[in-house]
Parts: C-alpha cells; sequence; structure tokens
C-alpha cells in the first residue's frame, strides 16, 4: 500500500507543479520610460562629477580666432650675394635701404631704438647717406635730445636726409631739422608745430620739488630755443618769442623759416630730390623751390 502510495504521488508531480502561479520578480522589472529615465540620471550624474567636461564640449564646439601671421606687411627681398628670395617686414626691407620711419611719440624705448639703428647704420657704411621719413606728433625731452645727439654725432661721418611726410610737432620738428645742410625736406602739404612744451605734462610734489622740476624744464627748454637758432640761423630772441605760443608753418614757411632747405614735388626740373624716393622738386611756377 505505501509503495503504491508513492508511486501515485510521484505521478502526480508534474501536473501539479504545471499549474501553480509564477509570482514576478518586481525589482527586475521596469517600463522603458523608467530605462531612459535612469539612463539620464546617470549622464547628468556622471557630467557634474567630470568638471572637465563641459570645458571639453565647450573647446571642442568653439571655433578658433582668425589670427594674421603678422601685423606688418611682408615684401620679398633679395639677400645680398646669393641671388634668393625671402619674405621680411617692409620696415626690415626700408632699414636694409637705409631709410628709417620715425611715425611715432618719441619715447625713451623709440629714441634707443633708433640710435641704435643709426649708430649700425654709420659703422656699416659711411659712404652712403641715411634717410629719415618723420611724421613725429611730438617726444619726450631727454630722449628726443639724445636722438638729436645722436645725429649730430652721425652726421660728421655720412649724410643725414630729413624728409617731414605730414606733421611734425614740438621735438619732432627739432628732428626734422636737425638733417645734413641741404638736405631737409618736406612735402608740400606737410606742417610743423614749433613749441618746447610737452602736452599733459604735470607736475606733483612738495614745494621745493615742484620748483626744482620747473627750474630744470625751464633750463630744458632754453637748450630747445638754442638748438632750434642755430639749425634755423635764426636770432634766440626770435626764436623764444616765436615759442611762447603754438607756432604752425606749413611747408613753404618752413623753408623760409630755415627748419627745412626745399620743399620736394613731383615736378619737372632735375635735382637731387629724387635720392629720397620721393621724386623731383617742382618747377618755380609751382610756388615751392
Amino acid at each position: 500500500t505505501i509503495m503504491r502510495t508513492l508511486v501515485y504521488l510521484l505521478l502526480l508531480l508534474p501536473s501539479t507543479l504545471s499549474f501553480m502561479p509564477i509570482k514576478p520578480n518586481i525589482q527586475h522589472i521596469t517600463s522603458p520610460l523608467q530605462t531612459n529615465k535612469q539612463q539620464m540620471d546617470r549622464t547628468s550624474s556622471s557630467c557634474v562629477a567630470d568638471p572637465n567636461h563641459f570645458q571639453a564640449l565647450k573647446t571642442v564646439n568653439q571655433r578658433n580666432d582668425i589670427k594674421a601671421a603678422t601685423k606688418d606687411i611682408q615684401v620679398p627681398y633679395m639677400i645680398p650675394g646669393t641671388g634668393q628670395y625671402q619674405f621680411i617686414s617692409i620696415s626690415q626691407a626700408f632699414f636694409r635701404e637705409r631709410v628709417l620711419f620715425i611715425n611715432r611719440p618719441i619715447t625713451t624705448s623709440v629714441s634707443n631704438e633708433l640710435i641704435a639703428i643709426l649708430l649700425y647704420l654709420r659703422n656699416e657704411d659711411k659712404d652712403k647717406p641715411i634717410t629719415l621719413y618723420c611724421n613725429i606728433p611730438g617726444g619726450e625731452r631727454t630722449p628726443t635730445m639724445a636722438l638729436y645727439d645722436t645725429i649730430e654725432a652721425c652726421k660728421k661721418d655720412c649724410s643725414i636726409t630729413t624728409l617731414n611726410l605730414g606733421f611734425c610737432a614740438g621735438l619732432g620738428a627739432l628732428i626734422t631739422a636737425s638733417g645734413s645742410p641741404g638736405r631737409r625736406y618736406a612735402l608740400p602739404n606737410s606742417r610743423f608745430l614749433l613749441t618746447t612744451g610737452q602736452p599733459g605734462e604735470v607736475v606733483r610734489g612738495q614745494a621745493e620739488d615742484i620748483k626744482e622740476e620747473v627750474m630744470q624744464k625751464v633750463k630744458m627748454n632754453d637748450r630747445v630755443e638754442e638748438v632750434i637758432a642755430r639749425l634755423t640761423g635764426r636770432e634766440r630772441g626770435r626764436v623764444k618769442k616765436d615759442f611762447r605760443r603754438d607756432f604752425y608753418l606749413d611747408a613753404k614757411e618752413a623753408k623760409e623759416y630755415g627748419i627745412i632747405d626745399k620743399v620736394l614735388m613731383a615736378g619737372e626740373d632735375e635735382d637731387n630730390g629724387e635720392a629720397v624716393g620721393m621724386g623731383k622738386f617742382a618747377n618755380k611756377g609751382s610756388g615751392f623751390s
């Protein structure tokens, strides 16, 4: 009987298991919406955890700024003795032709740079002239006078040609007038402003310090007036009187005053005006000479 009962139970066991309900595992079943939300949460948490994430995205999406290769114009220049060309800045090309552009206020750094170039060109070839293209809006007294002294020293060995391209004010007019005799030029529409003062000067300090500073400025002004009188051939008293106020001169008036020797202009007369690369002098009928 026991054996029959065990056999009967074994026969009924598979059918009984097939009818038993299966409980779903709620913890492992999620909807598609929940799955997407979990993925987004994980992505956002990873971005917050990595502070370089957004910086990397910004760097990738940022367009690089377009920059020029150089601030100065490049021109071809043939290396002497080689027959080969290389591109150099236009200022360097003029420098190799012994031409210097002075188109900035003369500060200590500008004066040091020009002094170094003048001394180098003087020692390189004392037989060739040096040309200064001037468009000087002014300058500090001490650096400008240092440049003037260097020009005076170089004139003993080689000629210094000066040319006013547009406007030379204050001590810039002194630099233009410091060229070699007969080689001081100006374009017909250029102007000069003669003054010993330096715009924007402010003196601060205690009374004794201000007094000493003013005395030094007066002494320097007297020195500038003395140099201008010597370069122009004017009397010292006349120069001092003219310098009391801003004294403007056009090219023709500057020639009459003695700051320059000739006015350059394209014309028919043959002369050495072509030495500065600005054409010939104007004929007598033009009013310039």
